[in-house]
């Protein structure tokens, strides 16, 4: 069974995506994997879900550089909330 981390990685590659690798069928799975040791660690303190887009805002325009998808930041925010609401093991 995948834990709530690796449900958040694969989250992150196959919808998340900002550079768009994933859709074009390249790129390495891996590729967003340290955004989601962050996130992860943002749900272990208790952070909600405009938080976490808020993160994942900046990430897409100021460390990435491909500029943010906001909708789409909120949506896979509280898809990241429900992972961890979820009872897949930690």
């Amino acid at each position: 069974m995948m834990s709530k981390y690796e449900a958040i990685e694969t989250l992150f590659w196959e919808e998340w995506d900002p550079i768009g690798l994933h859709a074009l069928g390249g790129g390495c799975p891996d590729e967003y994997d340290s955004y989601a040791k962050v996130v992860y660690s943002m749900l272990s303190k208790g952070t909600d879900a405009d938080s976490i887009a808020i993160y994942l805002n900046f990430v897409a325009n100021e460390i990435i550089g491909v500029g943010a998808d906001e909708e789409l930041n909120i949506k896979i925010a509280r898809r990241v909330i429900a992972i961890h609401a979820s009872q897949l093991p930690d």
